[in-house]
């Protein structure tokens, strides 16, 4: 896989042009069947989309084919998020946590989902935990 592909993969998903890098992706995909980082890429543009479920999908097949891909559990937290299935999203926050504890982004975001639920405790912990 070329970088100029993933570049241009990156590009089309940085400008918003979700349903273009998931075509480039698509094709990509057809060398590389087993690759998690196009299926969380493809995840991340169905997110851009709204497409929540389809989303969920592609995260839970990267995680398929790496179980230690922490951005993969983490970007699968989200989508649970925005779907309101809090109890698998505050799962898989803690998964990606569990893999990389030094991920800022996940204890703030479980941080930020604790305190949507009124669980100011444990959302004041993880925001703690974000800053070390």
């Amino acid at each position: 896989m070329s970088q100029k592909n993933i570049k241009n993969i990156l590009n089309a998903f940085d400008s918003g042009q979700f349903k273009e890098a998931i075509i480039l992706v698509d094709v990509l995909l057809k060398n590389f069947p087993n690759d998690p980082v196009l299926f969380n890429i493809r995840g991340a543009c169905n997110e851009g989309l709204k497409n929540y479920h389809d989303a969920v999908k592609d995260y839970k097949k990267a995680i398929s084919f790496d179980k230690n891909y922490y951005k993969a559990f983490y970007n699968l937290a989200g989508a649970f998020q925005k779907l309101g299935k809090f109890e698998s999203a505050i799962e898989f926050y803690i998964k990606s946590i569990k893999i990389n504890p030094s991920y800022p982004s996940s204890h703030n975001n479980l941080g930020n989902l604790y305190n949507e639920i009124e669980e100011y405790e444990k959302a004041i912990n993880c925001f703690e935990n974000a800053f070390q």
